[in-house]
Parts: structure tokens; C-alpha cells; sequence
């Protein structure tokens, strides 16, 4: 009678415990979590068609497109300056297009959960990244290494990093850019980060040392210049030109670049032109 009860028990406990097992591996997979945030994002946006987000550097205007019957937002960028620290607005529209997040299901890694300001976000690493930006021209070098960071509860990306490689003068440099957002809000529905910082590694070793101490010596030059001028003309240039200079010269001595940009305003379904996508 023992016997026949434990040969029925192990094999149920075997089923069982293999059943949780598959179960904990679906729910550690590159695509059970690219399913949940695709599926969260695709349902966020079912009532937008368009929308425009103005930050203090640029605005960007979003209209939704399809991929084989897969939405995403096509999007144009106005930035108000050609100043280096307006050309960093990246969001997960433009990166987590289908064709990108189709590549990253067969190429990615699970890595496990971390935190990520103070959010527990998924981790999903993809090497020789390149692949995942075939249209992203804009982007000069190779992205060999790139890790997305998705919360758990959520399914909105919380952070980004990158690791690009490009051969200057026979050199190669490496370039460490990390894109973290904050601050989700509900615009009808769809949850939007107000708050981006992009973190910049490695950028002053894109120039020669030449390069760079002739930029340094550059702004020690301006500041002899300001010092020799009137206490109401100093003043006046530092409110136009003193943030910028003070962020290049942190990029060069510390070869570290920090931008952060916060969204102004978001309006949804203003009636946007396919034209204005137009190349």
C-alpha cells in the first residue's frame, strides 16, 4: 500500500515540479518580456495617432505607422540649436521598432532583474548590436554591445546602454552612451518618461590629444576674455554661453558628458501631415 501510494506521488511531483520550472523559464526569457512590453506599449497606444513632445532643446513629432500590422510611431526631430546636448532626445518609440524587436527576440540574452532606480527592471543584452539599427544612420560607428532594461511591473524601458566602437585615424575609440528615464507619466494612456538623462562615456577620447588640449586651451583663452570685460558684458555672455561651456569642459577633463532633458509639453492627435516624415 506504501508502495503504490509513492508510485503515484513521485510522478505527480515530477510533473508538478517540472511545470514550475518551465514556467520560471518562460517567465526568465528574452521573449516573454518582449512580449509583455510589446503587448503593454501596443495596447497604450491604440487611441493615439500622433503626437508632438516639446522638451527645452527640441521637439519631436511622433505619427503612428504599421509593419505588418505592428504599430510604432514614425518621428521627426526640430532641435532648436545645432549645441551637442540637443541632439540626445532617444526614446523606446524609435528604438523598439518591429524589425528591431523582432532581431532582439532571436538575438538577445536574458541576464536577470536588477534595480534601477529603485525599479526592478528585467535585463536583455544583445551583442554586435547593430543589427537592431539598421536605419539609425545618424549613429557613426558599430554598437557592439547594447543592454535594455525593462521594468518588471510596468514593461517600460527604465534604461539603455551602449557600447559603439568607430577607427579614427587607424584608432579605434569607444564611445559609452547610457539613456536613463524617469518620471512616467499617463498622456491618454500612454505611459511617457518626462524626464531623460543621457549619460556620455569615452567621448573625449574621440579626439586626438592634440585635439583636446587645444580645445582646453580653448576655453582657458575665453575665460581671459571674460575676465578682461565689463561686469555687465560678463555677465550677459555667461547667461548665454555659460551652461555649454561648463558641460564641454566637464566632457574634456573628466570624459564624461551628462545631459538631462525634461519634457515641457505633449499634445495628442494634433492632425500631423505625412509630410513632415517625408525624406
Amino acid at each position: 500500500m506504501f508502495f503504490k501510494a509513492n508510485s503515484i506521488f513521485v510522478p505527480l511531483f515530477l510533473v508538478l515540479f517540472l511545470l514550475s520550472f518551465s514556467l520560471s523559464l518562460k517567465a526568465d526569457s528574452v521573449e516573454y518580456v518582449l512580449d509583455n512590453y510589446r503587448q503593454q506599449y501596443e495596447k497604450s497606444i491604440e487611441n493615439i495617432d500622433d503626437y508632438v513632445m516639446e522638451t527645452d532643446t527640441h521637439t519631436v513629432y511622433y505619427k503612428k505607422a504599421y509593419i505588418d500590422d505592428r504599430p510604432y510611431f514614425r518621428s521627426w526631430t526640430d532641435y532648436d540649436s545645432d549645441d551637442i546636448s540637443a541632439a540626445s532626445g532617444i526614446s523606446d518609440d524609435e528604438l523598439f521598432t518591429p524589425e528591431m524587436y523582432e532581431t532582439l527576440k532571436k538575438t538577445g540574452v536574458y541576464e536577470g532583474i536588477v534595480d534601477v532606480n529603485n525599479h526592478k527592471a528585467h535585463v536583455i543584452y544583445a551583442e554586435n548590436a547593430d543589427d537592431l539599427f539598421p536605419e539609425a544612420d545618424e549613429i557613426e560607428g558599430e554598437v557592439i554591445k547594447a543592454r535594455f532594461y525593462i521594468d518588471t511591473r510596468q514593461w517600460v524601458l527604465r534604461k539603455m546602454e551602449f557600447e559603439i566602437e568607430e577607427e579614427i585615424e587607424g584608432e579605434i575609440r569607444t564611445l559609452k552612451p547610457t539613456v536613463i528615464m524617469d518620471d512616467y507619466r499617463d498622456i491618454e494612456g500612454m505611459l511617457v518618461p518626462f524626464t531623460t538623462l543621457m549619460i556620455i562615456e569615452g567621448i573625449s577620447g574621440q579626439l586626438t590629444a592634440e585635439e583636446r588640449e587645444e580645445a582646453l586651451q580653448g576655453f582657458r583663452e575665453m575665460e581671459e576674455r571674460l575676465e578682461m570685460m565689463s561686469p555687465d558684458e560678463r555677465e550677459m555672455m555667461k547667461k548665454m554661453m555659460g551652461p555649454q561651456l561648463e558641460e564641454y569642459r566637464k566632457m574634456l577633463e573628466t570624459d564624461r558628458l551628462e545631459i538631462e532633458h525634461k519634457i515641457k509639453d505633449i499634445r495628442v492627435n494634433v492632425g500631423l501631415s505625412d509630410d513632415l516624415f517625408e525624406e
